[in-house]
């Protein structure tokens, strides 16, 4: 009796897998927005250090002065920040924020993204 079960269920499922195919790749088209464009809103990587916003008051791109300014300031915070601990300096208090994540969890980049 268990094997009629277990076959009955065997085929329903061969039987819904085989009814949500997917679309043949002839028929998918680019996802547009309302005025025509590609839409290519949703979640992306760009490993870089460049913002996503500017600043108030600040020009549409960097200049190559910013540009150096802010990959040095990452690379200090690389530098400092990979420093050995001294094994003998005290533990640290505690908090009731323990913090985010440590820079080992996180790939910010080290560049500023030129177009």
């Amino acid at each position: 009796m268990r094997i009629w079960y277990s076959l009955i269920w065997m085929c329903f499922a061969l039987i819904s897998i085989a009814a949500t195919q997917s679309p043949v790749s002839g028929q998918w088209s680019v996802p547009r927005t309302s005025e025509g464009h590609p839409d290519l809103q949703g979640n992306w990587t760009n490993v870089t250090i460049t913002p996503f916003q500017r600043r108030e008051g600040r020009e549409p791109v960097f200049t190559w002065e910013e540009v150096a300014e802010l990959e040095g300031r990452e690379a200090d915070i690389r530098v400092r920040t990979s420093q050995a601990s001294d094994p003998d300096r005290a533990p640290p208090e505690i908090r009731s924020d323990p913090g985010g994540y440590n820079y080992i969890y996180i790939d910010r980049g080290t560049q500023v993204a030129i177009v």
